[in-house]
């Protein structure tokens, strides 16, 4: 019995932590927006955005970021959510797993991608096998001349499918192309869901059967299938709306590409 109690007590408390605010209850003296530092740990910025919106409750397009992080990593960002209290945004401390909010005030405007002035990184190089004087070499070479800044996995992902390949079709207007290049079986490691997920596409092209698959649908690909689901598949670019934020994404992948 006192197992029930705790677990109701549990379920109402994360209930009324994640319910949608009313919107008469926003002042109108206060900013629009809450701006606030993610901090966050083994998780890429589109991760950690598609989890807050799901405890808020919330499109992920009302969360807006100048950039995104590497998942490999430890890193810290700016923020900024539409209408949603840093009360809630740090209530939600107590749910989330590898992030953190913090640092919170309200301002009248949102991020916006490509806003940010800079990177500051702190590298940490492991299992260094070279003598001292190879270490003290390389580290003076890198002070004094720097190196090459090609672009890395971050850009290009690291999936048999790269990222830019995607921006380029959407460039071209290739909307089917970019479809398939997304939902298309691939070879290489990926999670047992993503991969069922694609084999039943593969087989039936029906957008509801290979959602099915999918036990985590705020991923691209469950996006697109919602999107291919709700508007029908003679409608891709409707469908594509739903993931509007990623594809923008694809296309400075694409502008990367270039460069290279």
């Amino acid at each position: 019995m006192f197992l029930f109690l705790l677990l109701f007590f549990f379920l109402f408390s994360l209930k009324l932590l994640t319910q949608a605010p009313r919107k008469h209850s926003w002042p109108k003296s206060r900013g629009s927006f809450c701006h606030c530092v993610l901090y966050k740990e083994n998780k890429d910025t589109m991760d950690a955005i598609n989890v807050l919106s799901k405890f808020l409750r919330v499109k992920p397009n009302l969360i807006s970021y100048m950039g995104t992080k590497d998942k490999r990593a430890i890193t810290v960002q700016e923020i900024a959510v539409l209408k949603i209290s840093a009360q809630r945004l740090s209530h939600l401390n107590k749910c989330l797993m590898n992030f953190k909010l913090g640092n919170f005030s309200y301002k009248k405007h949102p991020l916006k991608l490509g806003e940010l002035q800079g990177n500051h990184f702190t590298v940490v190089i492991r299992n260094i096998s070279g003598s001292d004087q190879q270490v003290e070499q390389a580290m003076t070479s890198l002070r004094d001349t720097g190196f090459i800044n090609y672009y890395g996995m971050q850009r290009f992902g690291t999936t048999a499918v790269p990222t830019y390949q995607v921006g380029r079709a959407i460039l071209q207007n290739s909307w089917k192309e970019v479809m398939d290049l997304i939902l298309k079986p691939r070879p290489g490691a990926e999670k047992g869901y993503l991969v069922r997920c694609r084999e039943e596409w593969a087989r039936s092209q029906d957008p509801e059967a290979a959602l099915r698959k999918l036990p985590v649908k705020r991923c691209v690909e469950g996006q697109l299938l919602r999107g291919l689901a709700r508007h029908g598949k003679n409608n891709i670019v409707t469908a594509f709306g739903l993931v509007r934020e990623c594809l923008r994404v694809r296309l400075g992948m694409s502008q990367c590409g270039v460069y290279h």
